[in-house]
């Protein structure tokens, strides 16, 4: 609900702007910060057997410390938008719009052991110990995991976004050159991921089951690790190129993470991103029907 008042309350503004230029833009992203690994400190326990106790083992709590998280990388993020601006004086306009961006994405897992130290043991009997989980309830594999190759470890992120932006422009040298600064509102209203797993199918033959391994893509379009909405803040400079045509290079960040995560001490690999981005963008201003001044930047 408070998505959709800030898109009207936009709208409105828009609308309410006595603005005479309008104009079309596109443009490509490049993603700086796709390494966001975070520390974490884990305890566990761990068994080990004992020579001369057979029926006993050393149970040791261990903390971890250890650097682990997503690492992303670019494949193609680009966006097209059209927008309203105005002159405010000589020197500064502002602009209005919206438009739609689509980021997209590698993601990888990504761990890195730093140290570990012993902080309690004890000579615990076997008997005593939790019974195994995690086994399958296969009575023969016709393959083994070996047969499939190596996976793929990549998974692909693509999220589609509505924007709306509001920017203000200084114009530098006339006619020719611009500093802008402005700030983007998103809402994902597409999300793809996709990447390889290996699993298994099942069989009943002669009164036992058989499993066989195989490679299968696991697709998600669900959108629930998403953030619902975010903010980015950006700036850029500005070069006129011809009389209606601008091309744009800047820098955007977003305010918070793509991402929506809820600490859990089991998981170690979490998704995080909190995207800064270098852009280019080319604008066309479209001729309006009064003779005035083009707006700058915008």
């Amino acid at each position: 609900m408070n998505q959709l008042r800030i898109v009207f309350l936009f709208l409105l503004l828009a609308h309410t702007l006595s603005a005479q230029t309008w104009d079309i833009e596109v443009g490509g992203y490049y993603l700086m910060n796709g390494s966001q690994l975070e520390q974490r400190d884990v305890e566990f326990e761990s068994n080990l057997p004992i020579l001369n106790l057979p029926d006993s083992v050393l149970r040791q709590t261990i903390r971890s410390r250890s650097l682990n998280g997503s690492v992303f990388s670019n494949r193609a993020s680009f966006s097209v938008g059209i927008g309203r601006s105005k002159p405010i004086n000589d020197r500064f306009s502002y602009r209005v719009g919206g438009g739609m961006m689509v980021r997209s994405l590698t993601r990888r897992d990504s761990f890195e052991f730093i140290s570990s130290e012993v902080i309690s043991e004890e000579v615990v009997a076997i008997d005593m110990l939790p019974p195994i989980i995690g086994t399958t309830f296969c009575d023969v594999f016709t393959n083994s995991t070996l047969d499939l190759g190596e996976l793929n470890r990549d998974e692909l992120v693509t999220v589609t976004y509505l924007s709306l932006n509001a920017s203000l422009s200084y114009e530098v040298k006339k006619d020719l050159f611009y500093i802008t600064g402005g700030v983007e509102f998103k809402t994902p209203i597409f999300s793809l991921r996709e990447r390889e797993i290996a699993t298994f199918s099942s069989e009943d033959f002669q009164g036992e089951t058989q499993c066989t391994w195989e490679r299968r893509q696991l697709i998600d379009r669900t959108g629930n690790n998403f953030r619902n909405s975010n903010l980015a803040l950006n700036v850029g400079l500005n070069y006129k190129v011809a009389e209606r045509i601008l091309i744009q290079v800047g820098i955007s960040r977003d305010v918070a993470d793509m991402f929506v995560f809820e600490p859990n001490e089991s998981n170690f690999i979490t998704d995080r991103l909190t995207a800064a981005e270098a852009f280019l963008k080319l604008k066309y201003q479209i001729p309006s029907a009064q003779n005035q001044k083009v707006p700058a930047g915008g």
